[in-house]
């Protein structure tokens, strides 16, 4: 419409670049306007996204990542019953080690240091699984 309201006016070239400019800064406004409302209005209508919160891994079983686990260092993936994993920052508790593929136990959460407490776990003994 702006090109279509430019052409019909008899300016000379320098008005043309200067009211063209003009249109498509207007046209950029009002589009992120019109965007803007339709996001928001779209927003209310969608179910809000649960944050995971520290403490929601206690008691999951965890799959070692690195190459290692110890004190200091390591990462596991837990999966979880909606099918989702998340990688997660774990340490082990004194000199205990545990290496890439070893099944993990989360037992507690750090929220100073923002790292998850493992130790090792044996499948064998999982309730959950058949004897």
């Amino acid at each position: 419409m702006g090109a279509v309201l430019i052409d019909s006016l008899n300016a000379s070239t320098p008005m043309l670049v200067a009211l063209g400019l003009l249109v498509m800064v207007a046209a950029v406004i009002a589009a992120w306007g019109a965007t803007s409302a339709a996001v928001l209005g779209l927003r209310r209508l969608l179910p809000e996204e649960r944050r995971r919160r520290g403490a929601d891994f206690v008691g999951q079983t965890c799959l070692v990542r690195t190459g290692r686990v110890d004190s200091g260092f390591g990462q596991a993936e837990v999966r979880l019953a909606d099918g989702s994993s998340s990688l997660i920052e774990v340490r082990t508790i004194g000199e205990e080690r545990l290496s890439t593929g070893a099944t993990a136990l989360v037992f507690d959460y750090d929220d100073r240091s923002g790292v998850y407490r493992v130790t090792a776990f044996d499948t064998a003994l999982d309730p959950g699984q058949p004897a």
